[in-house]
């Protein structure tokens, strides 16, 4: 079944991935599978809006160390343009989003991976956990301009009913919905009417699984797994703060040790 030109096609091209990924413990290498020969970091913008402020910059100013482990929390302390709450008690507008990449971000990198796959297509998951993926998860009520309660039509949420209720590829402590497109962010970064929208791909990858992209939902950060020359044109990308890491790395809260405790 389609939907604005991405394919639902269930779990089936996604199973490789449950023989790999089979334990959640905040390491690179759980989040995308450990086999491949390198690996690359790319941070979330801190502003989505296209402020050109890194990360880096932010460690520039605060005193903290950049680094490829960098936790976003430790670095913003003290960062005078931070609007939001405090970073160690929450997360503000001015923060990166978690599980979810930014548009530029998205844009610069699908293009390197559209570079570096035969056929321009591939497969996408978005894990079940976000608003109106899950049957019965969310409730939307409109009001009318008479005051008079409406439930809304289905284009308010990302996919069908059907879609939404259909068979899951299921890791550890994540299910997903899978689809079959084209390696283009337009696919994600609208779908209009979707109060719930935009939301980039959680896992992508090609039918050769010669790589592997995830936003895993609780970090800050994308990674993206490869050849030697993929990582390196990531890491080269000038819309793109990226860091070289390995399989073994964690990107856990607690993973800063430079800048914590």
């Amino acid at each position: 079944m389609s939907c604005n030109e991405l394919q639902f096609v269930g779990p089936n091209p996604g199973r490789w991935l449950q023989d790999s990924l089979t334990v959640l413990d905040g390491r690179v290498g759980c989040v995308v599978p450990d086999r491949y020969p390198a690996y690359a970091r790319v941070l979330h913008r801190i502003d989505p809006d296209d402020r050109a402020i890194r990360w880096s910059d932010v460690c520039a100013a605060t005193g903290a160390v950049a680094h490829p482990l960098m936790q976003w929390h430790m670095i913003s302390r003290g960062w005078t343009e931070h609007t939001g709450p405090d970073p160690l008690q929450g997360r503000g507008s001015d923060d990166p989003q978690e599980g979810n990449l930014d548009r530029i971000s998205m844009t610069a990198l699908y293009a390197i991976l559209t570079q570096a796959t035969a056929v321009g297509q591939g497969f996408h998951a978005f894990w079940t956990g976000w608003g109106g993926l899950r049957p019965g998860s969310v409730s939307i009520i409109e009001f009318g301009g008479d005051g008079h309660a409406r439930t809304p039509p289905d284009s308010a949420f990302p996919f069908p009913p059907e879609i939404v209720g259909g068979p899951t590829l299921d890791l550890p402590g994540r299910e997903y919905l899978v689809f079959s497109g084209a390696l283009e962010p337009r696919l994600f970064a609208d779908r209009p009417g979707s109060v719930f929208w935009p939301q980039s791909p959680n896992l992508s990858w090609p039918e050769d699984h010669s790589w592997c992209v995830a936003t895993e939902i609780d970090f800050d950060s994308t990674l993206v797994a490869g050849t030697a020359d993929l990582i390196e044109a990531v890491l080269a990308h000038p819309a793109l703060e990226a860091w070289p890491v390995t399989a073994d790395d964690r990107l856990t809260f607690d993973a800063d040790v430079i800048n914590g405790p």
